[in-house]
Formats: structure tokens, C-alpha cells, sequence
């Protein structure tokens, strides 16, 4: 999913937390493998990344280094 900071703030949020529940349920499943990943990219926006927050401590993240 790109540009993510593009959607509009409820749709933005809504994805996030379907994404949270998506992965709470894998949790609960088989071992708690995930068998589907996803990539997200966006800006570097507080609200977005607060959102993402917890789940960016349960589950490995990968943040590229900035660009000038």
C-alpha cells in the first residue's frame, strides 16, 4: 500500500485498524506465523506513525533511511 499519508484521515485510520485486527488474529492462529506480510509506505507523519506504533513493536518494521 503506498502513499498511505494521501488517504483521508478516517479511511487512513479505518485501514490501520483493520490491519491491527488482521494481525491480532494471525497472532491468536497457527504458532502465530504470519503467512501474509505487508508493505506500507508513507510520509513520516506523527499521527501516522503513532498509530502504527504498537504494532511496530510486536511485529518487525523496516524504516529506510531519509532522503535529503
Amino acid at each position: 500500500m503506498d502513499a498511505l499519508d494521501e488517504c483521508r484521515q478516517h479511511d487512513r485510520d479505518r485501514l490501520i485498524q483493520e490491519l491491527e485486527r488482521f494481525y491480532h488474529m494471525c497472532q491468536k492462529g497457527q504458532n502465530g506465523h504470519l503467512k501474509m506480510k505487508f508493505l506500507v509506505t508513507s510520509r513520516p507523519y506523527g499521527d501516522i506513525e503513532r498509530r502504527f506504533g504498537k504494532m511496530t513493536r510486536q511485529f518487525p518494521s523496516i524504516r529506510p533511511a531519509r532522503e535529503d
